[in-house]
């Protein structure tokens, strides 16, 4: 007879828990009694039930949690979402996401980089860039709350079957950390009409680009024969004058990521076309039909991701050209920007070991050119 009172007065406590809070809390929102809430509805509620942290003891989250003690984390993947049961929220288990897959959840909430591809000094180090996020995701970004009355929240929806909506970026953001990213800009913003539209066309081409693992990536094959190029004189050519910023862009990417060898480069040799002030950096990459071809390869075992990022600051519109390795690489680049003689200079990169800061590799190469050539940036 004992057994029995105290089974149902335990009954009667757990009833009272999730009539007392979670409905209190919950029950002016008719869509708890859905199967489904959204992610901002769950935020709502959970701030709500911090109203009533005063009123829980370990002892009631206890019979809290033996009350969905027969349920399983489970979850529903959609294409941006995913409907996941309270109780992976308690036991911190989410679905594995594809880093392309993290990368494009959060990139519209990218604002900028922290660092990037250095233009003007002739030596720096580069390991990795980190994004700046918007506040929107910043705020979006979950935390688990491990107060009681959260706790109490999610057992209370875990015990009425209820799923939450889960954004994938909610998930995603957490991943960025992990990822090393590469970063090139420039602002397009001043150059003639046509020679931004060919860039824009060739830069656009490599959005989504993944650079598979021992793959040589030719640039001129890639870009060629768009019939939206601006012609300029020169009718049915591969491409057209604009389309060497976006070469020269992922010539500095490969300056900058340990992983990314050059295959095939040619400097500006009939004409110089400067870059930036009157310095020859060398860090140019022209393109002319298939004779003159970009080419690199993905030396390492993991897929390389490039993305496009156009965002404006200031009095500037900066098209940004990235890389993403879905780890962090353990490795950094030491790049030296000489000029040699009054028209040559020569580009070194070092990769070096961010443990040891040993260097692990050094390769270098000269460009000459045929004269200097004053252009906008």
């Amino acid at each position: 007879m004992r057994f029995i009172v105290k089974m149902f007065l335990s009954v009667l406590a757990v009833s009272w828990i999730f009539w007392s809070v979670s409905t209190q809390v919950v029950f002016a929102y008719q869509s708890l009694w859905t199967e489904f809430v959204s992610y901002d509805m769950y935020l709502q509620l959970r701030q709500k039930a911090t109203t009533q942290e005063w009123r829980l003891s370990d002892s009631l989250i206890k019979k809290a949690k033996n009350a969905v003690s027969g349920k399983e984390c489970s979850w529903h993947e959609f294409w941006w979402k995913l409907a996941i049961s309270p109780l992976c929220l308690l036991q911190q288990k989410f679905p594995e996401l594809w880093f392309n897959e993290s990368v494009d959840a959060v990139w519209d909430d990218v604002l900028a980089f922290d660092t990037q591809y250095d233009l003007e000094r002739e030596y720096f180090e580069y390991e990795s860039a980190t994004p700046v996020l918007s506040p929107e995701l910043q705020q979006y970004a979950m935390y688990f709350d491990w107060s009681k009355a959260n706790t109490l929240l999610l057992y209370a929806l875990a015990y009425k079957d209820v799923m939450i909506y889960l954004p994938k970026k909610v998930i995603a953001v957490h991943n960025i950390p992990k990822f090393s990213w590469y970063v090139v800009r420039k602002d397009m913003s001043n150059q003639w009409p046509c020679g931004r539209q060919n860039f824009m066309l060739a830069y656009n081409s490599l959005n989504n680009l993944i650079l598979e693992p021992g793959k040589v990536f030719n640039l001129n094959a890639h870009i060629a024969y768009n019939p939206n190029y601006c012609q300029f004189d020169w009718p049915n050519y591969m491409f057209n004058w604009g389309v060497c910023w976006v070469s020269t862009q992922l010539y500095r990417i490969t300056l900058l990521h340990p992983d990314l060898a050059v295959r095939e480069r040619h400097p500006h040799s009939k004409r110089w076309v400067q870059y930036y002030a009157d310095y020859i950096y060398g860090d140019d990459a022209a393109m002319y039909e298939d004779i003159k071809n970009f080419k690199i390869e993905n030396t390492w075992t993991d897929p390389i991701l490039i993305k496009n990022l156009d965002r404006a600051e200031y009095n500037k519109k900066y098209n940004y050209l990235v890389a993403v390795s879905p780890k962090r690489l353990g490795k950094k680049v030491a790049v030296t920007k000489k000029q040699t003689w009054q028209l040559s200079s020569t580009v070194t990169k070092q990769i070096i070991d961010s443990r040891s800061n040993s260097i692990l590799s050094s390769r270098s190469r000269d460009s000459t050119y045929g004269q200097k050539w004053y252009s906008l940036n």
